[in-house]
């Protein structure tokens, strides 16, 4: 007879500490699987074995239930391990499993604030590295001043997001598309023009000697790629006219790093490609935020083609010349291949599910974790009879693809969506038996 998952475990569930709704799925999950469930709350109760399912870790009986050394879950956690036939995981407070297998950096944070994102990730399952790796997933950072975010872009290329992505997983309990929380190319940095040499902020700037001063292009080709790009590939040289200086704010200014930097296009008739940034500086004021300032900058170089093949005359006759985008300088958003596809997997052990759960989250896809008529795709492996129903009610919808797992592999051997073809689609599901 095969062993149950939850067989040995102790669960403590009472009704005023889980959300009313739930109720009954929970406690049937945990009796299906073999738990002895306690129908009230015991924070005695505090051996290795023993686990208190709680909402939140807002419900007045957490902070109680921590202190005594009680092992917390989330409801969402209890029904994604009976789901997936997983163990309850030992740790002080396990809300669900969105980012199980995650992996994220964090930099530009405060300690508080840093310690705020730990608990947040491993109590989804995720990991918080400390250092720099390969294998992170996502990168969060306070903003484009932040020590990683220059290696994040030119090296990892992984999605770069604000602290706001990760309380969006936190609230829907699953990994949200990073899109709308993508870090902006001048987040936390105040932004001026400057004519050379006449300039007052430009003669200011370089007296100072640790303000970037750069051209044009280094904004134009910024907001080509979606990031702040290396300042240093950008030198003010010779006559040229129309640079943008930037004034990069230090972390510790806390009404920099929590607002947003939005160009206007604002222009002057001497200067109509001045572009101006909503914070603006003035020269009088320039020399009370000096100490502010910060006076190094971890940058990671960037190639960029310098060579046209045209000649350099022709080039700088060209009316677009200031506002041309190099080649390498566009967009690339090949590691984001999935990044409309919402995704569940039915029928799957642990070990597989980490499997096809990994390839989601490389090509940037959603993962969901229930039936849901926004669905993209359902992969298919064993599901049970109930599983089997649901699914054929989904694909009746004739919007939802369902489909075997060499479709996931296939996209992700390829690093694009590829089509779904009848080798990949599984079409007993589309017919009108139930």
């Amino acid at each position: 007879m095969t062993t149950k998952v939850f067989e040995g475990v102790n669960v403590f569930m009472s009704r005023n500490v889980v959300p009313p709704e739930l109720f009954d799925s929970l406690h049937n999950a945990l009796k299906l699987n073999g738990a002895q469930v306690s129908l009230y709350c015991d924070p005695s109760r505090n051996s290795p074995n023993d686990y208190h399912v709680i909402s939140s870790p807002d419900h007045e009986k957490f902070e109680d239930l921590r202190s005594k050394g009680c092992n917390l879950i989330g409801p969402q956690c209890v029904l994604s391990c009976a789901k997936e036939h997983r163990q309850l995981p030992k740790q002080v407070f396990t809300c669900c499993l969105a980012m199980d297998g995650v992996k994220l950096l964090a930099s530009g944070f405060e300690m508080d604030e840093k310690a705020e994102i730990t608990k947040l990730v491993t109590a989804m399952g995720g990991v918080l590295q400390m250092k720099a790796s390969m294998d992170v997933s996502f990168v969060i950072v306070n903003n484009v001043l932040a020590a990683k975010y220059k290696w994040a872009v030119n090296v990892l290329k992984k999605p770069i997001v604000t602290m706001n992505w990760l309380h969006q997983c936190w609230k829907e309990h699953r990994v949200v598309p990073q899109e709308s929380y993508r870090v902006l190319p001048f987040f936390g940095l105040t932004i001026c023009v400057s004519r050379i040499p006449a300039g007052d902020k430009y003669k200011v700037a370089k007296r100072w000697g640790h303000i970037h001063i750069i051209t044009r292009k280094w904004f134009d080709q910024s907001v080509a790629r979606r990031a702040c790009l290396n300042e240093e590939s950008y030198p003010v040289r010779g006559n040229s006219t129309k640079p943008v200086r930037k004034m990069a704010m230090t972390s510790q200014d806390k009404s920099v790093g929590n607002s947003q930097c939005e160009p206007s296009s604002i222009g002057t008739a001497s200067d109509p490609h001045a572009i101006w940034c909503a914070q603006k500086v003035e020269p009088d004021s320039e020399a009370a935020i000096s100490h502010s300032m910060s006076s190094t900058f971890c940058d990671a170089p960037i190639l960029t083609k310098e060579n046209t093949g045209q000649p350099a005359e022709q080039l700088k006759n060209d009316p677009n010349f200031d506002v041309r985008v190099a080649d390498d300088s566009q967009s690339e958003d090949n590691d984001l291949y999935l990044l409309i596809c919402r995704i569940m997997l039915v029928g799957f052990d642990a070990s597989a599910m980490r499997k096809l759960v990994n390839m989601i989250r490389r090509g940037g896809g959603s993962r969901y974790m229930s039936f849901n008529e926004k669905l993209t795709h359902i992969i298919v492996g064993t599901p049970s009879e109930s599983e089997i129903k649901e699914v054929r009610n989904l694909a009746a919808l004739g919007v939802i693809y369902v489909v075997k797992t060499e479709w996931l592999e296939d996209c992700d051997h390829e690093k694009k969506e590829v089509p779904v073809l009848r080798g990949t689609l599984l079409m007993i599901y589309f017919s009108r038996k139930v």
